[in-house]
């Protein structure tokens, strides 16, 4: 994901939500689980938010769609993985509002292994 000029962390990350939720169904990669470090997206999908009225309302249909997956609160710690990636994301060009890797970034099996430790002992 590139840099979203212009909007609040929350609508970058619902931009986030919402274009993974287009990835699942266009690729129908099913079943999946969902975790996400801010806890207000969580509480903004079961309660409206005026601000992000569509953002929302465009990731409630596509989990209707994909069957109401379970979205759960994780913090960045617990997934090294997902904040690298964010971290990454926000350094390219700004045209380039979503990246779809077709092969992991190098940095990444390292943290999937770091984060498989960390969470075996949650």
């Amino acid at each position: 994901m590139g840099s979203f000029t212009g909007q609040t962390a929350i609508q970058a990350d619902l931009h986030a939500l919402l274009q993974g939720l287009i990835m699942v169904q266009e690729n129908n990669l099913l079943p999946i689980q969902i975790e996400v470090d801010c806890q207000d997206i969580t509480n903004y999908l079961h309660n409206d938010h005026l601000t992000h009225t569509n953002f929302l309302r465009d990731c409630r249909v596509l989990l209707h769609q994909l069957g109401n997956p379970l979205i759960q609160h994780k913090f960045w710690e617990v997934n090294q993985v997902a904040d690298a990636l964010a971290k990454k994301g926000s350094n390219l060009p700004a045209i380039n509002s979503f990246v779809n890797w077709v092969v992991p970034p190098l940095f990444v099996p390292r943290k999937f292994e770091a984060d498989k430790e960390r969470n075996s002992f949650c």
